[in-house]
């Protein structure tokens, strides 16, 4: 059975959550916009987590509420990155491990990108 899940990449998120800071009228803002990615009810892929952002207390707050969020809700999310999972909060960290509901996956391979492909 397939099922569909949107691929967001973190610094579009991100860049997306910055500039509905100031929203428009008629647009959404910040808070609307990650409200509505946090209760999305299906599959979501987060791609390249911490990557195309200064690591700040305010993206982290978002890593972490996304998380906990979707794990609250039991919703499905695929979380992606190239950084060290020891560089995420203690609640980021007990989520995406939890063996009950997460399952992780290490990927070790040299970057195809770096070393041709």
């Amino acid at each position: 059975r397939s099922t569909f899940a949107p691929v967001v990449l973190w610094g579009n998120l991100i860049s997306t959550l910055k500039k509905a800071m100031n929203p428009e009228e008629g647009h959404l803002g910040t808070e609307d916009i990650l409200t509505n990615f946090c209760n999305h009810p299906g599959p979501i892929l987060l791609d390249d987590v911490g990557a195309a952002t200064v690591d700040s207390a305010w993206s982290s707050s978002v890593i972490e509420r996304i998380v906990c969020a979707r794990y609250a809700s039991r919703a499905p999310l695929a979380f992606v990155t190239n950084k060290d999972i020891q560089q995420f909060s203690p609640r980021v960290l007990d989520r995406l491990l939890d063996t009950e509901f997460s399952v992780a996956v290490v990927n070790e391979a040299t970057s195809y990108r770096r070393f041709g492909r």
